[in-house]
């Protein structure tokens, strides 16, 4: 490392009994160490702030953020470590201000060096549990706000799933600097919602959803909770005229809505207004185009499909209207509506739970799937691709 880390780093090394050359080092006492301590990070800062004037190009100055912040987070690690294990030299004190001056050095290096800062950097494990525990115990007053305001408990969970998801087993997934900053405004976001109040007439969900618009949880639970929704309402309108109708006002309301660009709560995926608003539009669309377009038969010279001529899955009725949209979406089956596909696959195709099958049942449960479905889905695609593997 640079030869600024050196004097931190054998500090850490001290304080957390690490291995290294510590002969001629030594910390008389806990007030020496505080003051050696934010001497060096001070001196870091110089450092790089040096550094930053002659680097020359944008990737020596990444490449000098990246390396001070892979260090931070390890020291961070090793004294946190060190002091839950009760190995360290010093007491939890120093631990605490150890652990606070580093977090003030990495503070500095984000707000500082930003445009370099790697968000998509492991968050320390340390500021992850520090977090966790301090966000574990607001958690349950801000979902009861969040259903007294808007008495959706389903719609509430959706809300709180970003916050519920950082509170998850980090085992299983890396949390990320940009997932903490996402997690602090929505926490921030939900406890400002919850201290405003509203009167909900016509939809007494949208003040939430416009929330989640604006905050970008553009994760698939939320886009099928939307959709689900409109196809709701939508179904009970009565004639074709008011159908088309019903769906233009929701296009404007959702066009309408306020959309920050700078997060998500998915990095690699559109934001929930984009999916939205390209969902009301393919529907729109097929409403008022599809009386245009020329009507293939669904059958052979009028006759029913005998069901020993039908395709037969095994699969329910909704895992494969999950696998049939999803193979829409990614180009597999290029058909332009969704309606066709579904209103031919049901003259052709029984599963083992139905011989006949509804196309508008087909396509509702293909947008309000239950996690259980989309589970099996996910298995036998999974299945597939172990047999291809063998081919």
């Amino acid at each position: 490392m640079e030869n600024c880390h050196e004097q931190l780093e054998k500090l850490i090394n001290f304080f957390a009994k690490t291995q290294t050359s510590t002969q001629t080092f030594f910390v008389p006492d806990a007030e020496t160490f505080k003051k050696s301590f934010w001497q060096e990070t001070e001196k870091v800062k110089t450092a790089m702030n040096g550094k930053s004037l002659i680097a020359g190009t944008t990737g020596n100055l990444e490449l000098m953020v990246h390396q001070h912040q892979a260090a931070i987070a390890l020291w961070l690690d090793t004294i946190f470590d060190a002091d839950i294990k009760k190995s360290s030299n010093c007491s939890g004190d120093l631990a605490s201000f150890a652990i606070e001056e580093l977090e003030k050095l990495l503070t500095y290096i984000y707000h500082r060096y930003e445009v370099y800062f790697n968000l998509d950097e492991r968050l320390p494990e340390f500021s992850l549990k520090q977090f966790r525990l301090s966000l574990k115990g607001r958690l349950s007053k801000v979902r009861n706000h969040l259903v007294k305001e808007c008495g959706n408990e389903a719609l509430a969970e959706l809300a709180l799933l970003p916050l519920r998801e950082f509170l998850g087993d980090s085992g299983h997934k890396k949390i990320s600097y940009h997932f903490l900053f996402y997690c602090r405004r929505i926490e921030k976001a939900l406890s400002t919602f919850c201290n405003e109040t509203y009167s909900g007439k016509e939809f007494d969900d949208k003040p939430l959803i416009r929330l989640m618009v604006r905050m970008n949880y553009n994760n698939q639970e939320t886009v099928d909770f939307i959709v689900g929704k409109i196809m709701s309402d939508i179904e009970n309108t009565g004639s074709h005229e008011e159908k088309v109708n019903r769906l233009r006002f929701f296009l404007k309301e959702f066009k309408q809505l306020a959309e920050r660009s700078d997060i998500a709560f998915r990095r690699s995926s559109e934001s929930l207004q984009t999916q939205i608003v390209a969902w009301i539009m393919e529907e729109l669309d097929y409403y008022t185009k599809g009386s245009l377009r020329p009507v293939q038969p669904l059958v052979t010279a009028g006759k029913a499909i005998a069901k020993e001529e039908k395709l037969h899955f095994s699969i329910s009725a909704e895992v494969l209207a999950i696998l049939i949209r999803a193979s829409m979406e990614n180009k597999v089956i290029t058909n332009k509506y969704k309606t066709d596909v579904f209103d031919y696959m049901v003259n052709y195709v029984s599963t083992k739970q139905a011989e006949i099958l509804s196309a508008n049942s087909l396509s509702k449960k293909s947008y309000a799937a239950e996690r259980r479905a989309k589970d099996v889905a996910i298995d036998t695609l999974h299945r597939l691709i172990k047999t291809i593997h063998e081919y």
